[in-house]
Order: C-alpha cells, then sequence, then structure tokens
C-alpha cells in the first residue's frame, strides 16, 4: 500500500477477515480490521494483488466444481488508494474459468490470473489458460497457457518486465510477448533420503532491480526459515541470515512476505510476525 502500510487477508470462520498492518516509528507493527468487499460468502481462495494506485482481490466460489446447483463465479474488486473503498467488478464472460485457488498476480500494470486445480464447469472440463485484465481497459485478454499444475501455491514475484515463479527445481518465467519458460535450479528443492524432491521456496517477493529475495524452510519444514537471494539472470542463490519462524507450510501455504518500504520486509506466518531490516548495501545493482 505504501507509506509503511501493507492489506493482508485470511479466511476465517465468520467469513473473510481483512487487516491493514502499519509499521510504526519504534519499528513494531499494529494491525487493525477493515472493511473488505462484499463477496458472496462461498468465494475462498482470496488473493490480493498491487496494481499502481490500486489493490486487487480475486477469489473464487470453492463448491461450484463439486455441485452442479451452484453456478460457477469468480468474485473480484478494486481498492484505489485515493478514495480507500471497495469497487465489486462484475462478472464478464469471456474471462478466467473458476477454479480453485488459480495464480494471481501483477506484470505491466495488469492483473493476470493463471492456471488453477480442479474443474469449475458443469461438463467437467477445464482449461488451465492465462488471461489479464488493466484498471482503465476494464476487460479480459486471452494469453498463453499455463504450465500444468500451475496454482497459487507456487511462490513467484515481478521482476522488471517479465515474471518469476518457482515450483520444485523449475523455475518459470512468463512475458506477455513470449509465453511461459522454464529453466531447472536445482538450488530450489532438496532431496530426501528415499529420493523425494521437497520444495524450499514458500514464498518470495522482489527486492530491488536486479535480485529476488526468497524465503525457504530448512529440512525441520517447520520453525527455521531460511532466507536467500536470487539473481534472475544467473540464478545464483545468496543464502542470508536465518529467520526463527513458526510457521511450515501448513495447508499447502507458506508465509506472506510484503514491502513496507525499500528496506523493510513483512514476514507473516500462521502464528508469527516478523519485520526483518534489509541492508541497502546488499541490495544495490552491484
Amino acid at each position: 500500500m505504501g507509506c509503511n502500510r501493507a492489506m493482508l487477508t485470511h479466511r476465517a470462520v465468520g467469513g473473510q477477515k481483512w487487516y491493514v498492518i502499519s509499521l510504526q516509528e519504534d519499528h513494531t507493527i499494529k494491525s487493525k480490521e477493515v472493511d473488505g468487499p462484499r463477496f458472496p460468502r462461498k468465494v475462498d481462495g482470496v488473493q490480493l494483488v498491487r496494481l499502481p494506485n490500486h489493490i486487487v482481490a480475486y477469489g473464487a466460489d470453492n463448491s461450484s466444481a463439486i455441485n452442479e446447483r451452484f453456478v460457477p463465479l469468480w468474485a473480484m474488486a478494486v481498492y484505489p488508494l485515493e478514495t480507500e473503498t471497495w469497487e465489486t467488478i462484475e462478472q464478464t464472460f469471456p474471462g478466467p474459468t473458476p477454479c480453485f485457488y488459480p495464480h494471481v498476480f501483477s506484470l505491466d500494470e495488469y492483473l493476470v490470473v493463471a492456471g488453477g486445480s480442479g474443474s469449475a464447469t458443469a461438463s467437467g472440463l477445464y482449461k488451465s489458460g492465462v488471461w489479464k485484465w488493466g484498471i482503465n481497459e476494464r476487460q479480459w485478454i486471452p494469453m498463453a497457457m499455463a504450465p500444468t499444475g500451475l496454482t497459487s501455491v507456487w511462490p513467484g514475484a515481478t521482476f522488471l518486465d517479465c515474471y518469476n515463479s518457482v515450483n520444485d527445481d523449475d523455475y518459470w518465467t512468463f512475458r506477455f510477448h513470449g509465453g511461459w519458460t522454464k529453466e531447472t535450479c536445482p538450488s530450489l528443492s532438496v532431496q530426501d533420503d528415499d529420493g523425494r524432491y521437497h520444495q524450499l521456496v514458500v514464498s518470495c517477493c522482489q527486492i530491488g532491480r536486479h535480485i529476488i529475495l526468497l524465503h525457504s524452510l530448512g529440512p525441520q519444514m517447520d520453525r527455521e526459515a531460511s532466507v536467500g537471494m536470487l539473481d534472475p539472470v544467473s540464478l545464483d542463490l545468496i543464502q542470508c541470515q536465518p529467520l526463527t519462524l513458526n510457521s511450515g507450510r501448513q495447508y499447502s501455504h507458506g508465509p506472506a512476505t510484503a514491502l513496507l518500504n525499500p528496506t523493510t520486509l513483512l514476514v507473516v506466518g500462521r502464528e508469527d510476525t516478523l519485520v526483518v531490516d534489509l541492508d541497502p548495501s546488499v541490495l544495490g545493482p552491484e
């Protein structure tokens, strides 16, 4: 949100909860519950994406894939930072196929919805497409097909004119003019004694112009969170000081991250919230 603030949302027993977290002068954080958009109660997996001067919330009806009495739908709302009031965006077609946990991100001033899990159509058909939506155009434009298995569980971050996402040791790059490309980066996953690979990266955030900060869990998968900076060009990984974070990959999702300012990172887990100072000398172009 800028100005040392970040918006967070999560699913609770009483429905979707919305919060604004602010960084105080003493480097502590203050959380305030705020009103969210009026989504149908069945909408689940709501994700927040930052566009220029706006925040976009996107989710889907989690019952539509298993109960044909419900019409498949996605829900979307725009939050202008100038007015701080939610505007609901009506579902239109053509547009994204409603599905479980699509991968949602921003690129070149557009909201992008890609992939997802399961079928959300009455016929049982599901197409893993990519769609973009702009604040000014207010219409969905189809793009290239998404990688198989792409969901919101895959961490990702925007870097310059491309979007980067990781799954196991696969490093995916998406551009509007070129679609998806894949490289192998062995440092992104580890192999256990049984030969099975485990994804380390659970969340990532773009820092500066030349690196991406990756938050990965150590072998214990519960408390020790290691941090690495990945060069998106060379794929070199620099290990940083580990963090103590009591938040593993429960329910297939890891901690959420947000930049409060260019040198302060917020890491929100299921039980802990950390404020991390970033050394400006490390984040420079050199």
